[in-house]
C-alpha cells in the first residue's frame, strides 16, 4: 500500500531520501547508491479547511471538513479523522457523518453513502457504503461533515485526515481553531402549516436562541426557493431567544415553497405544498343539457394515496345517470411524466353527487396535475352555482369549493 501525507500551503519545499540497491550480472557484488533530493511545488495538491460549528471550547460542535482535491484512483473505501487531546468523538454515529465526492468527470459534488463509523476518544473511521453498484470514486474536492465532535479547550490545534481506496491512502492536516466562547445563535421552526391554498396567507413562526457563550448579534435571513426574502439583525443575551414570523400571500406560481430561515451558526427548513383551485368546465354548458364535466387542477397538495373523491352539486344539477363506466380519473404521480389514469373499481352515484372509489391496488398519490371526468350530468337552469370536491385517504383529507355558470 502507498501512502502519501499532503501537506498545506504553496510553495512548500519537500524533501525525500531514497536507497537504490541494483545489480549486475557483470559484478561480484551489489551497488547500492543513497541519494538525497528535494523538489519544489508550487502548490499543494489537497488545501484543508475545517470549520467548527460552535468553535467555542468544550462544546458539542459540528466540524466541516472540505478539500480541495483528494486524488485517488480506485473507490474510496474508509475515512480516518483523529483529533488532538482534549477534544472527543465518542458518540458520534452513522447519522452523524455525511460525505460529498467529486467524482470522475463530474462537476460538482455528490453525497455518498455511509455504512458504519467506530470511534475511541480522539479518533473516528468511516466506512463507506460500497454494496452493489455504489460509486464511491473520488477526483477532486471532497465535503466530510462530523456532527456530535466536543471541542478541547481554546488554542489553535492540528488534525489529521486519512482516505484509502483499499490500494493508497491519502492524509491531509489541517487547523482547528477553538475560541474561548462566542454567540451561538439556534433557529428553529416552530409552527409551519404542511400546505396552504393559493391566494391565502402562509404564515412561518420560528425562534431564534443564543445558546452560546456570550451575547452578541447576528444576521437571521429567510430565504424560498434560493431567493432571499427578508433579514433582521437580531441581538441577544446569552440564553435569550425571541419569536419572528414569516409571512407570504402566495400566488400559485409556485406549486412548492421550499423554506430556510438561517443564522450564521444554525438553520431549520420545511416544504409547504400550494395547492392550487380547481377548474369546472362543463361540454356543452347550456341549461338542462347531458354534458361532459371536467374537474382539473394543476397541482393539489396530499400526502400519501387517494382512496376516494366525493363530487357534490346543488340540487338542480342532477347526477343520476352517472355510471361507473362514465367516470375517468387521471393523476400525475412522482414517476409520471405525463397524466396517468387511475382504474375506478365503484362509485355511489346520488342524485347530486359522486362518490368515487379508486383502485387500492394502484399508485394513486398525486405529485401534479389531477383531471376527473364525469358523463352525462344534467345541467341546471342558467344561473351560478357552487360544486365541491373532497379526495381522501388513509393521512390526509382536503375538500375544494368551486364557482361555475350555466
Amino acid at each position: 500500500m502507498r501512502r502519501r501525507t499532503l501537506l498545506l500551503g504553496a510553495g512548500t519545499a519537500i524533501a525525500a531520501s531514497a536507497s537504490i540497491t541494483a545489480t549486475s550480472a557483470g559484478l561480484a557484488e551489489d551497488i547500492s547508491i543513497d541519494a538525497v533530493f528535494s523538489f519544489e511545488v508550487d502548490e499543494d495538491p489537497t488545501i484543508v479547511d475545517i470549520e467548527a460549528n460552535p468553535d467555542s471550547e468544550e462544546a458539542a460542535s459540528r466540524h466541516t471538513w472540505e478539500f480541495s482535491d483528494v486524488p485517488l484512483e480506485e473507490d474510496l473505501e474508509e475515512i480516518a479523522v483523529t483529533y488532538p487531546d482534549g477534544a472527543s468523538v465518542v458518540g458520534v454515529g452513522d447519522d452523524d457523518v455525511r460525505v460529498w465526492l467529486t467524482q470522475a468527470g463530474d462537476d460538482d459534488q455528490t453525497e455518498v453513502g455511509v455504512r458504519g463509523v467506530d470511534t475511541t476518544e480522539l479518533s473516528a473511521t468511516i466506512e463507506l457504503d460500497t454494496r452493489g453498484q455504489r460509486d464511491t470514486s473520488v477526483d477532486g474536492p471532497a465535503t466530510v461533515e462530523i456532527d456530535g465532535v466536543q471541542n478541547p479547550e481554546e488554542d489553535v490545534y492540528q488534525a489529521e485526515m486519512t482516505f484509502d481506496d483499499g490500494a493508497e491512502t491519502i492524509s491531509a492536516t489541517g487547523e482547528l481553531v477553538i475560541t474561548e466562547g462566542s454567540p451561538f445563535f439556534s433557529v428553529d421552526i416552530t409552527d409551519a402549516p404542511d400546505q396552504v391554498g393559493k391566494d391565502e396567507t402562509l404564515t412561518i413562526e420560528y425562534t431564534v436562541e443564543n445558546t452560546g457563550e456570550d451575547p452578541g448579534g447576528q444576521d437571521v435571513t429567510v430565504t424560498v426557493n434560493d431567493t432571499e426574502e427578508e433579514s433582521e439583525f437580531i441581538d441577544l443575551d446569552v440564553g435569550d431567544s425571541v419569536t419572528r414570523t414569516y409571512t407570504e400571500v402566495t400566488d400559485g406560481s409556485r406549486s412548492t415553497l421550499e423554506i430556510l430561515i438561517e443564522s450564521q451558526d444554525t438553520d431549520d427548513d420545511t416544504v409547504v405544498v400550494v395547492a392550487d383551485e380547481w377548474d369546472l368546465e362543463l361540454d356543452p354548458e347550456q341549461q338542462n343539457r347531458t354534458s361532459d364535466h371536467t374537474w382539473s387542477s394543476s397541482f393539489i397538495g396530499f400526502d400519501g394515496e387517494v382512496r376516494t373523491v366525493e363530487i357534490s352539486y346543488p340540487d338542480r344539477v342532477d347526477t343520476a345517470d352517472v355510471t361507473v363506466d362514465g367516470i375517468t380519473v387521471w393523476m400525475e404521480r412522482s414517476e409520471d411524466d405525463s397524466l396517468t389514469e387511475i382504474p375506478v373499481t365503484d362509485a355511489t352515484i346520488g342524485s347530486s353527487s359522486v362518490v368515487i372509489e379508486l383502485d387500492e391496488e394502484s399508485d394513486s398519490e398525486p405529485a401534479g396535475e389531477v383531471e376527473i371526468l364525469l358523463e352525462d350530468v344534467e345541467n341546471p337552469q342558467p344561473g351560478e352555482y357552487e360544486a365541491a370536491i373532497e379526495l381522501s385517504g388513509d393521512r390526509d383529507d382536503i375538500s375544494f369549493s368551486i364557482d361555475f355558470s350555466v
